[in-house]
């Protein structure tokens, strides 16, 4: 009996040693739990797109802050020396030949970063086609839960055949500027700062609009909105040539074709901001009563963006002059002109938003029914479009009656 008294005394401290030896097992597999959850690849994945979006605003705000710097240095060397030295070779070169340089390098960048797979726009332009030749409810439906987003505000598949207009015309103005860019000195000198900041931008946002940085779309939105007002200004820079009264006759019609392929650009990207915004707020589950007021407002900037001077073609010391204008005010809010102006923004605002109507439409028809929000949003649009297609037309005879009358 006391031996069996004497083994149950000497259980109790083994049972307790046991007890306590689980639950140190338990909390070295929680800590190895939480350590493989850490180091998963799902974790690791969002620690890198962090670190990304940090290294890509970054990028953003250090080539907002050296364009200025860059158009003053162009602006100063350029009047104060003929040749600028490098090296201790004294290799001397001018301005206009660095200018040309850094254009072409801005476009060669563009092309790279925009020939890199992988990015929402084709992912989202192949599935829609998709949707769109789908016939059962459950094909449509297999279709859109692959799909990154639907929006209110899209534009048909169709729409995004601007960018051949857009890449054809800029390699033949990036031609130009290389190989004969001494024949327009000051017009490469005043928009090259632009162009490269514009080009730099677009290549940002190639880099992120992709499915990595999904939860962070506000980022290639704002890239885009970058690249769109960098090429506005570079826009501004050869408008203002072409209303100088130094500019002979055939040279005004040189910059009016070397201005072209940026209008365009500059009024698409400016869209696809809108477009941007509009997939920000899908992804990020806003409720209806947010996307559709948005949608509208997107509509609204698009013709805000074809049908008005923007601000800061009013900031520059000479105002954008031609003598056949509706009225001509300065003013920090965008001001409607009918005949000022580049009748191009319009045009391609409008291509925009036909692309969106047409979308509209085709959402209704497959609907099979009225829907009330997308009828007065094709409404919308549809007038916007007319709006914007008059104001080309003022433009073009505005820009005609300027050309000849000067």
């Amino acid at each position: 009996m006391k031996l069996y008294e004497s083994i149950n005394s000497l259980q109790k401290p083994i049972d307790e040693f046991f007890k306590q030896a689980v639950i140190v097992s338990s909390s070295t597999n929680t800590i190895d739990t939480i350590s493989a959850e850490v180091n998963s690849p799902d974790t690791m994945g969002l620690i890198s797109t962090n670190a990304q979006v940090f290294l890509l605003s970054a990028s953003a705000l250090i080539v907002a802050v050296l364009i200025p710097s860059l158009v003053d240095f162009i602006s100063r060397e350029s009047k104060n020396a003929k040749y600028i030295q490098f090296g201790q070779y004294g290799i001397n070169v001018t301005m206009n030949i660095i200018c040309r340089a850094l254009w072409a390098t801005a476009f060669a960048l563009n092309l790279f970063t925009v020939s890199l797979p992988g990015r929402f726009d084709g992912q989202a332009v192949e599935l829609q086609k998709q949707k769109d030749a789908a016939k059962s409810p459950e094909e449509i439906k297999k279709i859109e839960s692959e799909m990154p987003w639907v929006t209110l505000f899209e534009p048909a598949p169709w729409a995004f055949a601007i960018w051949g207009v857009i890449y054809s015309s800029e390699l033949l103005l990036t031609a130009f500027v290389t190989f004969f860019g001494h024949l327009q000195i000051s017009m490469i000198e005043k928009a090259t700062p632009y162009w490269l900041a514009g080009n730099i931008f677009q290549s940002l946002w190639c880099l992120c609009f992709r499915p990595s940085f999904r939860n962070a779309l506000w980022l290639p939105m704002m890239f885009l909105a970058l690249a769109s007002t960098s090429l506005f200004a570079a826009h501004r820079e050869i408008s203002l040539l072409i209303t100088s009264s130094k500019a002979p006759f055939m040279g005004k019609i040189g910059l009016l074709l070397c201005r072209f392929p940026l209008a365009l650009h500059a009024a698409w990207l400016a869209a696809a901001t809108v477009l941007n915004l509009n997939a920000w707020m899908s992804v990020s589950n806003a409720s209806t009563a947010v996307q559709v007021p948005v949608a509208y407002l997107s509509g609204l900037i698009a013709f805000v963006v074809g049908g008005c001077r923007l601000p800061f073609y009013s900031s520059h010391d000479q105002i954008i002059r031609m003598k056949y204008t509706v009225y001509h005010v300065i003013t920090p809010l965008p001001v409607m002109t009918v005949f000022s102006g580049d009748p191009w923004i319009a045009l391609t605002a409008a291509w925009a938003l036909s692309a969106v109507r047409s979308r509209t439409l085709f959402k209704i028809e497959k609907a099979g029914k009225a829907v009330q929000v997308l009828q007065s949003l094709a409404k919308m649009e549809q007038v916007l479009v007319a709006l914007l297609l008059a104001i080309a037309v003022g433009r073009v005879a505005g820009e005609m009656l300027g050309l000849f009358s000067s």
